[in-house]
This record gives C-alpha cells, structure tokens and sequence, in this order.
C-alpha cells in the first residue's frame, strides 16, 4: 500500500467496478494509507455504473466543485421494449408491447430532442432531493417521487450500435445529467420504453480510463498513481501574482489589483499562481471594487512563505 501520506495532496482516478458505491470506492483508496487522509470523490457513479471516479486527497477536496463542473463522457447500452421502475436493470422490468420497431433515422431524429440545454427529471431513485430529502430514500420507503426537472446540458450523443432492442451510445454531458433519465425519456419518445442497461464513465475532463487504476491492484508501493491537483485547474484561468498582492490576497485580504492590459475578462474567477508558477489560491475579482479577493486558499503549497 502507499505506506504514508505526508501532508501531500493530489487526485487519483479508479475505474469503479459494477456493483460497488462511490463511497466504498473512496474508503477503499483511503485504506492504501497508513495514515488517515482527508479524502472524496468528484461526481457519483452509480452501483450499476462502471468507470472514471476522480478521487480528492488532502486540500484537494476543496477543489471537487471545479473537477464536478467539467465535461463527462458516457458510454451506455440501452435496452428498448421495456421500462424500469428505476431506469436501470436493477429495477423490477416490464415489458412494453411494441406495435413497431424504430428505424435508425427515427432514433436519430428522436436523439436531437437531448442535445444542447435541456430541462431534465432525475430518476425517482437518484440522488436528488425532494423537499431536502433524497429521492432514493423516499422509493425505498415505498414512496417513490420523480423529483422536479432541472436544467442540464447534453453537448452531443452519438450512436455506436443499434440492433433493437439494443442501442449503444456514447453521450458527452455536464454536470448533473441522468443518463438513465436519457434512456426513459428516449424509450417514451418512441413508444418503446427504454432503460439503462449497461453504464461506463470513460473520462471527465482530462481524466481518462487509460489514467485509472483498478481498486483490485496488488499492494501500491509508489506515489507515482497520485496526480497533481493542479490537473483539476484544466479549463480555469490563471492570474500569476507576486510580492505584496500575493501575500495580501493569501492572507485573505481584499486587494486593489488593475489588469495590466485594461481589458476586464468576462469570467472573474482565477487560479493564483506565484512568481514559481505554483498554484496558491482560488480568487474571484470584483470589478465594481477594483479588487481581488481569495475563494480557497492552499498554504501548504509552501508552508515557509
């Protein structure tokens, strides 16, 4: 196992295995330390679902928000014909009786209807909340509920196989996007009932399959499987800062700071880097003040300084 953990932080990317909760993924990457580590996940797969699960060590779980919010890639098998109480194959099944089968055009056609900003209903058993509780713990109370719709962002689906009942997919999405609710609302459309048969998480962001590491390895004797945290900074912008103003905006002090070119950038918030190209902080400017002002700050980068 990784024998210590030495105030070090980072992310390590599993391939979550069928049938095992988010949750039991990270205690069991947290039990490869000797020492006790601060430790979460960035976006829940489901027991079902297989693949991709980022895991935050140390300071870096303040930093989950930012891998949440990027970019995910799915690839699913759904089955047509028939419905699922919750949307997967785990659910109890009932068959549809379909007068006649979809086209592949159809499906296509059918498929532009989830693409771009869409308003989505989570699966009655799901994570999401109804009324602050958790749709999963209403149904197994026997007292199933879809929770209200929200607004997701699917940026593309595109089929890999279709051979009914069976229709593969591989879906690009952001953050908070049900495939499961994706294969309901596709199997209603076509009169067909559809639900999510199969689920593999093949990257998020610039975390892919070919970074992750089994959960069943033998005993890790390297901190080589430790990715830096920066890598979860991919999409934000950065904003290098030195002297005063760096220790001013650590120190958690709002700081009068003017862009050098004049030209304010429409998102406000930064990556602070120092003048060694180190990552310290998370800053929001406030263009009404004419100042920055610190989100999350990491001391431990350089605890000397």
């Amino acid at each position: 196992m990784l024998k210590e953990w030495t105030g070090n932080s980072g992310i390590i990317v599993v391939n979550k295995p069928k049938g095992m909760s988010s949750r039991t993924a990270v205690d069991h990457v947290q039990g490869w330390f000797a020492e006790k580590i601060p430790t979460g996940h960035a976006g829940t797969l489901d027991p079902l679902a297989t693949g991709v699960l980022v895991i935050c060590l140390g300071w870096t779980t303040r930093l989950v928000e930012y891998i949440q919010a990027m970019k995910k890639v799915y690839k699913t098998e759904i089955m047509l014909g028939a419905i699922s109480e919750t949307d997967d194959s785990e659910g109890p099944i009932k068959e549809i009786l379909v007068e006649r089968t979809p086209t592949l055009i159809e499906i296509q056609t059918a498929l532009r209807h989830f693409e771009g900003e869409i308003l989505q209903t989570p699966p009655s058993v799901s994570a999401a909340r109804i009324n602050g509780k958790r749709s999963y713990r209403l149904a197994r109370k026997g007292k199933p509920e879809l929770p209200p719709p929200k607004n997701v962002e699917v940026s593309s689906i595109h089929i890999i196989k279709y051979e009914y009942p069976l229709l593969e997919l591989e879906i690009t999405c952001g953050k908070g996007t049900y495939i499961r609710s994706i294969a309901r609302d596709l199997g209603q459309l076509l009169k067909t009932g559809g639900y999510v048969l199969q689920l593999e998480r093949t990257s998020i962001g610039n975390f892919t399959l070919e970074d992750s590491h089994s959960l069943n390895e033998p005993s890790l004797e390297s901190k080589d499987i430790i990715l830096p945290q920066e890598l979860a900074l991919e999409k934000m912008q950065k904003l290098s800062l030195e002297g005063l103003i760096l220790r001013y905006v650590l120190n958690g002090t709002k700081t009068p700071y003017t862009f050098p070119n004049a030209k304010i950038p429409t998102n406000n918030i930064f990556a602070i880097m120092d003048p060694n190209n180190k990552f310290r902080a998370i800053a929001e400017y406030r263009p009404n003040d004419k100042v920055l002002k610190a989100l999350k700050v990491f001391p431990f980068i350089d605890p000397n300084n």
